[in-house]
């Protein structure tokens, strides 16, 4: 077979190739179909443009190869086939490659978010946790004990609380070298409340002593006066026998200053 006649059959086999995908059903035209199509198309032209520069060698440019323009007929009809193909391909994975690039930034949403998530649990996980310190409570529960004159029963029950308060205070303190840094936020709640608790306690137990002082205080104030005024009635009335018994003495006797 001769150069021209294997280029008269290459340009049939490229103009057959868009005359079969007009008659083929949309069902068969899936991505492999054109990928398959376009590969043939490209090829069978390759052929055709290395047996052109052949015929450019061999033949005279007075061959009917050259005076009907066999090659640029061929190279307008590939150029018209591949475009239609090209252009079919992209109409059919359009909603594909739309669906894809959703698919691709839900994910990459997704993903961030994910990152972010990883990031802030990083940022949690690392930052230090607030402990509060057993020896500053020291300073929070020193209640003030008013200096004055405490009968013994109260003061035996204020140094039998003092004494609970500072056996508390140590146990506390014994306790606070088992605390760990790595405790869980709902143990550090825990914790916390349970101190403040302590406190609250020990701040209500103070105030009720001082009170209880404060009460102690004022009934001995009222019950003094009391005192003050009958043993002044009474210094009166010894004042007024000692007077009468005088009068009525053998030394000093009048009838008139002796009572009847």
């Amino acid at each position: 077979m001769s150069l021209y006649e294997q280029q008269v059959e290459k340009r049939q086999e490229i103009a057959r190739i868009k005359t079969n995908f007009n008659k083929d059903s949309a069902s068969r035209k899936t991505v492999d179909y054109y990928k398959t199509r376009l590969g043939n198309l490209d090829s069978l032209w390759e052929e055709f443009k290395h047996n052109h520069d052949r015929m450019c060698t061999e033949e005279s440019r007075t061959h009917q190869y050259f005076t009907e323009k066999w090659f640029e007929s061929t190279e307008e009809c590939y150029r018209e086939v591949r475009a239609l193909l090209w252009q079919s391909y992209q109409q059919m994975v359009a909603p594909l490659v739309a669906a894809y690039e959703e698919k691709s930034k839900l994910s990459s949403s997704s993903e961030q978010d994910a990152v972010k998530q990883q990031e802030l649990d990083s940022k949690i996980s690392s930052a230090p946790m607030f402990i509060p310190k057993i020896d500053n409570i020291n300073h929070i529960i020193r209640i003030p004990v008013p200096e004055e004159e405490i009968n013994e029963t109260d003061s035996g029950e204020l140094s039998s609380t003092i004494d609970q308060l500072k056996q508390q205070i140590k146990d506390l303190k014994a306790s606070s070298s088992y605390l760990d840094y790595d405790l869980s936020p709902h143990d550090i709640q825990q914790y916390a409340g349970i101190s403040i608790l302590f406190v609250v306690f020990l701040l209500v137990g103070g105030a009720f002593l001082w009170k209880k002082q404060q009460c102690t205080r004022r009934g001995r104030r009222v019950i003094t006066p009391d005192i003050e005024l009958q043993s002044t009635r009474s210094s009166g009335r010894r004042n007024t026998n000692t007077r009468t018994n005088r009068a009525c003495s053998p030394i000093n006797f009048k009838r008139s200053d002796c009572p009847i």
